[in-house]
């Protein structure tokens, strides 16, 4: 995520471990969960940079306007 934006998942889920977007090309992770719901303010492009860093979208589910997304290399 966005770490500026990622403070009402830390609350909700405090065992969840939130990275930033930015750090997938160095992350061992095989699998991801992407909560993109400021991206846009941002201006950030997380698709290409997910794929640049061989991830593909798997799965994209919307509850009551929140997508999450599962990447996975």
């Amino acid at each position: 995520m966005i770490l500026s934006s990622s403070d009402p998942v830390k609350y909700y889920s405090q065992s969840s471990n939130v990275l930033t977007l930015e750090s997938s090309k160095d992350s061992k992770q095989k699998e991801i969960i992407i909560i993109p719901y400021t991206a846009d303010i941002y201006g950030l492009d997380y698709k290409t940079l997910l794929s640049k860093n061989g991830y593909q979208l798997k799965k994209e589910v919307s509850f009551r306007e929140v997508t999450y997304e599962r990447w996975a290399k």
